[in-house]
């Protein structure tokens, strides 16, 4: 830490009546650190077509995650957590939209989307808002915007890293 101080003084009086001593006063080096700033959601990402599974799956997921399931709904609650993962990943492997990939790229997305799609259909989005919650509602409500502001901007970060590849025309082949 020494070597860190540019500047030391001593004040030339106390500091007050309690303290028996004079303050010493010490100017340290600028630290030139990056700052780390929070991820801002674009708007460009609100047009994406797939935003709507983006937002949907992480409502889902928020009300799985803090749902207080009775002891006969645990396994159909078990379920819902592995169908949020299941849509993740189909997602995931899907990638970006069609125009980027290869014609059979774009057919495994668009089958990839109809799973998805499947899955989503199961579960209702009303049901799960009457349910018994685990946290009180302010909670809850600032734990979903959160999940939520995580899972759009970690789309909107995965997106353009796919459809970088377009650029320099190669086409990304999806595995089958």
């Amino acid at each position: 830490m020494v070597p860190s101080v540019i500047e030391c003084e001593i004040e030339p009086c106390l500091q007050s009546s309690l303290f028996d001593h004079k303050a010493v006063k010490l100017s340290f080096k600028k630290i030139n650190k990056k700052v780390i700033r929070n991820p801002k959601i674009s708007n460009k990402i609100l047009g994406d077509p797939d935003i709507a599974i983006i937002v949907e799956t992480a409502v889902l997921e928020t009300y799985l995650i803090n749902l207080n399931p009775e002891e006969s709904q645990r396994p159909v609650w078990v379920n819902g957590l592995m169908d949020v993962g299941r849509i993740k990943t189909l997602l995931r492997s899907a990638g970006p939209h069609a125009s980027y990939l290869t014609p059979e790229g774009a057919i495994l997305r668009e089958n990839n989307l109809i799973m998805i799609r499947q899955i989503l259909s199961r579960y209702d989005l009303p049901t799960l808002e009457a349910a018994n919650l685990t946290c009180n509602p302010s909670v809850f409500y600032e734990v979903l915007l959160n999940n939520l502001r995580n899972e759009v901007t970690g789309y909107q970060y995965f997106v353009p890293r796919k459809q970088s590849c377009r650029g320099s025309g190669f086409r990304i082949d999806v595995a089958t």
